[in-house]
C-alpha cells in the first residue's frame, strides 16, 4: 500500500479536471479563454490544468500576492524546452533567475528610461504617419506591428534605418507570423507536430537568418570598438556578455516588445471605432494640446484595453524550489504555478461588468498589483513596461489626432490566440485626415 504524505494530500485538494491531459492541452491553445472561464467556473480561483503542463492557475488576488512576495530563494524559472528552442538558447531575461536576472536587469534597465524612451518618440510618430498618410483603408494589425517593431528595433540597435535592420525585423516577424494561428500554435507545445508541418522548416530557416544577422552586427561592433551607442545591444557588448546569450535577449525583447504593444493598440483602435462616447471624451482630451503623456482618460482607455485582453493572459509559470503554503494548501517542491491575469482581471467583484469596456473604472478606484496585473508582477515584472505604455500613448494621441478612423466592417472582432499571446482577429480601418 502506498501512503501520502500529508503535505501531498493537500497538494491533492486543490480542484482539477478530470478531462485528458493532452485534451486540455488542445483545449487551451486552441481556445484559451474558453478553456479558462469553463474551468474557472468549476473549479474554483486556485485549480491544476495542463495549460500547457501540468501546473496550478492562480486566479486569486490573494494567491497572486502571495507569490509575487517570494524571490528567488522559493521560487525558480521552469525549465521549457519550447521557449528555450524559440528564444534561441537558455540565456535570455525571461528564462533566467537569482543573481543572474537581477544582473540582467540591471543591464538592461537603463535602455528602458528616460532620454533612451524620449529618444523614440518622434520615431514613433513617423513611422505611424508614414503608415497611414495616402492610405484609404488599413490592416490595423499591420500598422500596430511595425509601430511597436520599429520602436523596439530602435532601442535594440540604435537605428531601423540600412538593409540589416531590416532583414532583421523582416525574419522576426516572418518567424512570429509563421507559428501565430492557433493550429500553429501547438507546434510551440507539442514537438511531434513540428515534423508534419512544412512551415516549421520555414521558420528555422528564417530564424537562421535573423541570428545569422544580428550575429554580423555585433561582430563588427565589436572589432569597431562600438559599445557606447546606449542601445541595448551596446550594453550588451559592453558588459562581455557572450554571442549566444547576445542573440536569444535580442529576439526575447523584439519579441515582448512587439506582442503586447501592437495587440493593444490594434484593440484600442477597435473599441474607440465602436464606442462612440469613449471616442468623444478621447478625441477631447488629446485635442486640448496637452502632453499626451499626462492625458488621465488616454491612460485610463490604455489600462482597459490591457485589462479585459491583456496579452499576457496565463503569466510566466514559477515553480517551487522548498515547500511553500498558497492560500490553504502546502505545496512541494517541483510544483509550477501560473498566475493568471485573464481570469484576475474578469473577476466580478472587481470589475464589474467585466466584459464591458469602460474606462472610467480606472478613474474612480485604483487597483491594486494583485487585482490589476498586464505586465506581471514582482521582482519579475516586464521590464519594458515603461516603453509600451510610452509607445501607446505616441501612436494613440497620433492617429486620432491627425486622422478620422472607422471600421471598414462592422462585425464584431473576437480575441484569439497568436502565437504564445492573446491578440484581436484581423481587422481594416478606413481612414482619412481629419
Amino acid at each position: 500500500m502506498i501512503t501520502l504524505s500529508s503535505s501531498t494530500k493537500k497538494q491533492r485538494e486543490i480542484p482539477y479536471s478530470k478531462s485528458p491531459s493532452l485534451i486540455q492541452q488542445i483545449s487551451f491553445v486552441l481556445d484559451p479563454i474558453t478553456y479558462l472561464e469553463t474551468e474557472v467556473v468549476r473549479l474554483g480561483e486556485v485549480f491544476w490544468a495542463y495549460a500547457p503542463m501540468r501546473a496550478i492557475i492562480a486566479a486569486s488576488p490573494e494567491a497572486i500576492r502571495q507569490v509575487f512576495a517570494k524571490g528567488d530563494d522559493t521560487f525558480g524559472i521552469v525549465d521549457n524546452a519550447s521557449a528555450k528552442f524559440i528564444l534561441g538558447g537558455e540565456g535570455s531575461i525571461g528564462l533566467v533567475s537569482g543573481e543572474e536576472h537581477i544582473r540582467q536587469r540591471q543591464v538592461l534597465g537603463p535602455a528602458f528610461r528616460g532620454e533612451h524612451l524620449k529618444a523614440c518618440s518622434e520615431l514613433v510618430c513617423q513611422v505611424t504617419r508614414g503608415l497611414l498618410n495616402g492610405k484609404r483603408k488599413i490592416v490595423m494589425e499591420e500598422v500596430a506591428q511595425t509601430v511597436s517593431v520599429a520602436s523596439i528595433l530602435s532601442l535594440t540597435f540604435g537605428s531601423i534605418e540600412g538593409e540589416r535592420y531590416q532583414m532583421i525585423a523582416r525574419e522576426f516577424t516572418s518567424q512570429i507570423e509563421i507559428i501565430e494561428s492557433p493550429l500553429k500554435a501547438l507546434q510551440l507545445f507539442v514537438p511531434l507536430l513540428r515534423f508534419f508541418s512544412g512551415s516549421w522548416g520555414k521558420w528555422q530557416r528564417s530564424r537562421k537568418i535573423f541570428f545569422e544577422e544580428v550575429a554580423a552586427e555585433t561582430r563588427e561592433r565589436r572589432q569597431a570598438g562600438m559599445s557606447d551607442r546606449g542601445d541595448i545591444l551596446s550594453l550588451l557588448i559592453k558588459e562581455g556578455e557572450p554571442d549566444n546569450r547576445i542573440y536569444s535577449q535580442v529576439m526575447t525583447l523584439l519579441y515582448a516588445g512587439r506582442e503586447s504593444t501592437a495587440y493593444t493598440l490594434a484593440w484600442i483602435l477597435y473599441w474607440v471605432c465602436t464606442m462612440p462616447i469613449v471616442r468623444h471624451k478621447l478625441l477631447a482630451e488629446i485635442d486640448s494640446g496637452e502632453d499626451y503623456m499626462s492625458l488621465p482618460y488616454l491612460d485610463a482607455v490604455i489600462k482597459e484595453a490591457l485589462r479585459i485582453y491583456p496579452p499576457a493572459f496565463i503569466f510566466g509559470p514559477r515553480v517551487t524550489k522548498v515547500p511553500f503554503k498558497l492560500l490553504d494548501w502546502e505545496l512541494e517542491p517541483g510544483t509550477v504555478v501560473f498566475p493568471c491575469p485573464y481570469l484576475i482581471h474578469h473577476r466580478k467583484e472587481i470589475y464589474p461588468e467585466p466584459k464591458t469596456f469602460r474606462p472610467e473604472r480606472f478613474l474612480e478606484r485604483q487597483f491594486t498589483p494583485y487585482e490589476y496585473l498586464p505586465f506581471g508582477g514582482g521582482h519579475r515584472t516586464c521590464i519594458a513596461m515603461a516603453l509600451a505604455l510610452f509607445e501607446l500613448k505616441l501612436a494613440i494621441g497620433t492617429i486620432l489626432s491627425e486622422y478620422n478612423v472607422e471600421l471598414a466592417d462592422k462585425r464584431p472582432v473576437r480575441a484569439v490566440r497568436r502565437g504564445a499571446v492573446l491578440g484581436p482577429e484581423r481587422y481594416e480601418l478606413l481612414v482619412e485626415r481629419r
